[in-house]
């Protein structure tokens, strides 16, 4: 049995407390690498990116990390109000917006001689790929999981193999490399969605409606890619888990949050609880008897750390697991900050990035709540302000839709 927060919220309150000291401990470093999830070329054309690596911190205690660009210090006295991100030793080398914070990193050898005397036995990184095993080994650490099981508790293909061979509902679709079979399903009347099995939301995801032919030719390249039947749904679910443990595996799942999605495919945040715990509360069993499922199968590709599953529903009330993100998501950051805060996973949130807002960091704090009992308005990361414009902020409790 996996607990969960709805029906086993504090043994699940306990796990994930658990979770929290297995993962950040004083040997440990955390590298939020956001860039790792983004193709290099578009890198120089998002340069606030490399700020979302902050969004951790709320969530870090008794640990290290390393990041770009330092951390506002009204932002840190702030959370360490909260009693959170609390003895956390924060290393920072400057910014390089073209490359990723693991590829700046390695580039400094006087930052790799530095972590290295620092002596971390293991590195906890957003996502593990041949720079991120490079690091760890230069600086003397290991990573909690290797660059392989990180690919392929990922991969979208394998999940959709894995679904078939236990018997669990999935969308009709076809995995190839040949562009003449990408053409034949680009040409049909039906809507199919192009999906990469690696690549995040926005990134390596197509549609036969909303990109060209073209669009979809020039940026698989020549790799195998899912074309997968786009049905009518009414809501996109998703659950939010975590796996821990050396000799003996422990997992929990603490968070049921509906995805808020541009155009239906593009990530912008994510609201807690899932409105269909209310509207379709005959779908809770089953969403978490298929979260159990997949949190298993993960589990025994031997990945280690946070992760979510996203879900789909349709208009008959089919339910179909569309991919595991295996990593922190963007839902990680706020569910647990949000629990750190109140102690409590079943109190009601939003998280959403706020673009081109005008209030400086400081009018952002005041306007934030003031101590742990209080609701409103969290400032998990708020460091993008000052050059681009950007906040990414947890609203927490009953609130007026109309003032976020």
């Amino acid at each position: 049995m996996i607990h969960n927060h709805i029906h086993n919220p504090i043994e699940t309150q306990k796990l994930i407390t658990q979770a929290l000291h297995f993962l950040f401990t004083p040997d440990t470093l955390v590298l939020c690498d956001t860039r790792l999830l983004i193709k290099k070329e578009v890198l120089p054309h998002i340069p606030f990116v490399g700020y979302y690596d902050q969004r951790i911190l709320p969530i870090l205690s008794n640990t290290n990390i390393i990041i770009s660009d330092w951390v506002d210090s009204d932002i840190l006295s702030y959370f360490e109000g909260f009693w959170l991100c609390a003895d956390v030793n924060i290393f920072a080398i400057p910014n390089n917006t073209d490359v990723t914070l693991t590829e700046n990193i390695l580039f400094h050898p006087e930052t790799i001689r530095m972590l290295k005397n620092k002596n971390f036995t293991k590195i906890v990184s957003l996502s593990v790929n041949n720079d991120v095993e490079n690091l760890a080994k230069q600086i003397g650490a290991n990573c909690i999981v290797s660059a392989d099981i990180m690919k392929r508790a990922n991969d979208k293909l394998d999940l959709k193999k894995f679904l078939i061979a236990v018997w669990l509902p999935y969308v009709e679709w076809v995995s190839t490399s040949e562009p003449e079979i990408i053409r034949k399903y680009y040409d049909q009347s039906t809507h199919y969605f192009f999906k990469s099995p690696q690549w995040v939301s926005w990134y390596g995801f197509w549609s036969n409606k909303n990109n060209t032919l073209d669009d979809i030719l020039s940026q698989y390249a020549g790799e195998e890619i899912i074309i997968e039947r786009v049905i009518e749904k009414i809501g996109s679910p998703s659950i939010q888990f975590c796996i821990w443990g050396e000799d003996i595996k422990k997992s929990c799942i603490f968070g049921f949050t509906d995805q808020i999605l541009e155009n239906g495919q593009h990530y912008l945040g994510n609201t807690s609880p899932s409105g269909f715990l209310i509207t379709h509360p005959h779908l809770i069993d089953e969403i978490i008897s298929l979260s159990e499922k997949i949190i298993e199968y993960i589990e025994n590709i031997g990945y280690i750390g946070f992760g979510g599953i996203d879900f789909m529903i349709d208009a008959d009330g089919h339910i179909y697991a569309t991919e595991v993100n295996a990593r922190f998501t963007g839902a990680t950051y706020p569910a647990i900050s949000s629990f750190l805060l109140r102690w409590d996973l079943t109190t009601s949130w939003k998280y959403i990035t706020k673009e081109w807002v005008t209030e400086t960091i400081e009018e952002y704090l005041n306007i934030s709540i003031q101590k742990p009992d209080e609701f409103w308005l969290f400032p998990i990361c708020i460091a993008p302000l000052k050059q681009y414009g950007r906040a990414q902020v947890l609203f927490q409790g009953e609130f007026d839709e109309h003032d976020i």
